[in-house]
């Protein structure tokens, strides 16, 4: 008769060993308690002891006396662990073996080939039954995941009969759509959303024309949204999935799907639209051009001056997604720039370089002779603001403004009598070849010093106060017969009369 049994399992795919259970068969077991001790705490790998020696062969295996076997290394050094003769079967699960079961006899025992037979056919049987249940096991697991995931991504499920009518639903169905599931089941999915369905949804008369030819089809839909009324009067939108079922002959059977609540996704884009086009309301109010950039440096958007500026003398330069340096580049080789083909490189190169460290302020010359202002500020989510301001006008205005100056300056400096410009901090800005002549200084030693250095010591109290009282006074000139005599120091220290 059997003593003991016990089973051995595959540790995994990976795992080329067997290894020791809790699932033992003994009728005396405190009989060999030892046994079972170093069994537990036994491996075993390809050929190795009796388990082992199976689950290499993938056959039943016989031991006649376990004492007397060179393979068994729970028999330790050999002294009487109470147990002899032994056999071992394994569980197939088609070529692979997932367990090891071996049972043991208190007394020798001569090997039984039939009864090998049909432990081969058990261990095959245990196999199939262990393959449905590991299928089983997989199913449920499989279904579990998928259900997870679904209620991840959605708020409640749904069926519906080949009818189209409403059989099941489960999940918030109830709590987001202020409606009873109850009260729904039994009816078709149309005559429930023509009572909800907001005015708007039910004069797109097209967009459900689709919809419904779609399910006439059997065929599956995704993200598929609209709008309804719940019975407190608020208005909360919908997307939904949809699955066409088959029975076993390939019959349709109706739909099963997913629905979620985007009420709350649909306020925020609706207000980030609105925020949108206010902001593009504000920018095309400007006369400066105004573009916008993201993070990764793409257009986002632009108002209409720049459009103009930029479009106008480069066409089709400017496209919404293109990145800034995409936009230099096509802009300075389309002849955007005045700049000759040398330059482009170089150029291309610092303006990406100003672009990288902002906030920078730059003016460039563009093509046709005009001139703009570019200043640009970083966003706080990394993104660029750029404001593009035409100067042409304020450019000309300074360069005619220079070119006065500049003949002013000759003129003065031209003339026979010495002429001292001063600041309104008396500092010397002007001195002419004819005061250089008649003081005796350089322009360069004088310019930007203070005028009493001209005075002698004496004068320099009055002098500074005649200036103020000058200064505070209505009078903007002296006539040639109101200007005053004062006295004048060369640079050798030698005084003489001049008027003021």
């Amino acid at each position: 008769p059997i003593s003991i049994g016990h089973a051995y399992i595959h540790g995994g795919d990976e795992d080329q060993q067997l290894l020791p259970s809790n699932i033992w068969n003994t009728s005396v077991s405190s009989s060999f308690a030892e046994f079972q001790r170093i069994t537990e705490m036994t491996n075993f790998s390809h050929g190795i002891g009796l388990p082992g020696r199976v689950f290499a062969s993938a056959q039943p295996a016989w031991i006649t006396d376990v004492m007397d076997d060179n393979n068994f290394p729970r028999a330790g050094n050999k002294e009487d662990i109470g147990l002899h003769g032994a056999f071992a079967f394994p569980v197939l699960s088609g070529d692979r073996v997932v367990a090891v079961l071996e049972f043991f006899h208190s007394v020798p025992a001569i090997p039984d080939h039939d009864l090998l037979a049909v432990l081969a056919k058990v261990g095959a049987q245990l196999g199939r039954v262990s393959e449905r249940r590991e299928a089983d096991i997989a199913i449920r697991e499989s279904e579990s995941r998928f259900r997870n995931f679904a209620e991840a991504a959605s708020d409640w499920f749904w069926e519906i009969d080949a009818n189209l009518c409403y059989t099941r639903f489960s999940g918030r169905n109830e709590e987001i759509s202020g409606i009873s599931s109850d009260k729904n089941v039994g009816h078709s999915r149309m005559e429930i959303l023509q009572d909800i369905l907001t005015e708007e949804e039910k004069a797109n008369v097209e967009k459900w024309a689709e919809h419904n030819a779609l399910m006439a089809r059997r065929e599956a839909f995704q993200d598929f949204s609209y709008s309804v009324n719940r019975p407190d009067g608020s208005v909360i939108h919908l997307r939904v999935n949809g699955l066409p079922t088959f029975d076993e002959e390939g019959l349709f059977a109706g739909y099963r799907g997913t629905a979620r609540d985007e009420t709350s996704e649909v306020a925020a884009r609706e207000e980030e639209a609105a925020a949108r086009a206010l902001l593009l309301d504000a920018t095309e109010s400007l006369e400066d051009g105004f573009a916008l950039f993201d993070a990764e440096d793409r257009l986002v958007l632009h108002n209409k001056p720049f459009k103009e500026m930029v479009d106008g003398l480069v066409r089709d330069t400017l496209r919404i997604g293109s990145t800034f340096e995409e936009l230099v580049a096509k802009w300075a080789t389309g002849g955007g720039y005045d700049l000759t083909a040398s330059q482009l490189k170089s150029f291309v190169e610092a303006r990406m370089e100003q672009h990288r460290n902002l906030p920078s302020t730059n003016i460039y010359r563009v093509a046709g002779g005009e001139w703009v202002q570019v200043s640009e500020r970083r966003t706080s989510d990394g993104g660029c603001v750029l404001v593009r301001h035409p100067i042409t006008e304020l450019k000309q205005t300074e360069e005619a403004l220079r070119a006065s100056e500049e003949h002013m300056r000759r003129l003065i400096d031209i003339a026979p009598e010495a002429i001292v410009v001063t600041d309104e901090a008396m500092m010397i800005q002007i001195f002419n070849s004819g005061a250089e002549r008649a003081f005796g200084y350089k322009a360069s030693e004088v310019v930007g010093q203070k005028v009493e250095i001209l005075i002698p010591d004496r004068f320099r109290a009055g002098h500074d106060g005649g200036v103020r009282a000058f200064a505070d006074s209505d009078a903007v000139e002296r006539t040639m017969n109101e200007r005053a005599n004062i006295a004048s120091l060369r640079k050798n220290g030698e005084e003489f009369p001049a008027e003021a």
